[in-house]
Parts: structure tokens; C-alpha cells; sequence
């Protein structure tokens, strides 16, 4: 099993970042798309979504995020999965307090995925484990 985004895709959350970075100097963030294909997870689709940014925080906006939700639901049916992305502008790719807080809010279904990347295009990668206990792995992510 590996964990997969297109080097389209890598670029895309990067350009957010390099953007969002330029313009104010905050932290961006979205949503991303991941479906099983055959024994792999292939992210896909990164989006920004109205949020609230700092130079250390994003926050998702929650009416945009299950607006979100329901539309990528009808697109790829009811088993999609979905990974939260973030910059960390020109810090390092780290997990913050702030950010482990924010991973407990996408808790649902049995695991979740998160990405906070830099400028750099340095990045941390976790998949997290709720159910039927907590568990977490930082793991590798193949730009393919």
C-alpha cells in the first residue's frame, strides 16, 4: 500500500502556498481527494475553500467544507475519502499544536489523512487511526 499524488497536483498545493505566501505572508490550506485504487491511495483535486489565515493559522471555513463534502460525495460516490492540506509559508514542514488540535476535528469514519508542506516543498504526511484505536504514522507520499 502507498499513498500517491500526481506531481500536478503536488504542484498545485505548492503554487497555493508559494501565492498565499507572496501576497500576505499566511498560511493557506484546503481539501484534497484520495480514492483507493487498487492497493494504493491517489490523492487528487486539492482545493482552497473560504477560510480565515494568519502567518501561523488557517481555518477552514465550515459551511464551505461541508459544502465541500457533499459535492465531491456526488462526484465520487459515498466511499471517497479526503485528506486536509496546509502551508507553513517559509517555516518548516512540522506538526504544530495548533495543527494536531485541528486533526481531532476531522475525526470521522476510521482514519484521516494530513499534509502541511512549505514554500520549499518540504512536507510531513500522516495518516491517522480513530477507530478501533488511535494510532498515527508519518509516512511517505510519492509524487508520481
Amino acid at each position: 500500500m502507498a499513498f500517491k499524488m500526481s506531481k500536478k497536483d503536488w504542484n498545485k498545493i505548492i503554487n497555493f502556498a508559494r501565492a498565499r505566501e507572496d501576497e500576505t505572508g499566511d498560511e493557506i490550506g484546503g481539501m484534497a481527494v484520495v480514492n483507493k485504487v487498487e492497493d494504493d491511495y491517489v490523492i487528487s483535486e486539492p482545493v482552497i475553500l473560504k477560510q480565515e489565515t494568519t502567518g501561523a493559522t488557517c481555518t477552514l471555513d465550515k459551511e464551505a467544507l461541508a459544502d465541500y463534502y457533499i459535492r465531491m460525495a456526488k462526484k465520487h460516490g459515498k466511499d471517497v475519502n479526503f485528506m486536509w492540506w496546509h502551508s507553513h509559508a517559509k517555516m518548516g514542514a512540522f506538526w504544530s499544536g495548533t495543527d494536531t488540535n485541528t486533526m481531532t476535528e476531522y475525526k470521522s469514519g476510521n482514519w484521516s489523512m494530513f499534509l502541511v508542506v512549505n514554500v520549499y516543498e518540504q512536507y510531513k504526511f500522516r495518516v491517522q487511526i480513530w477507530s478501533p484505536f488511535e494510532a498515527h504514522i508519518d509516512t511517505e507520499l510519492q509524487i508520481i
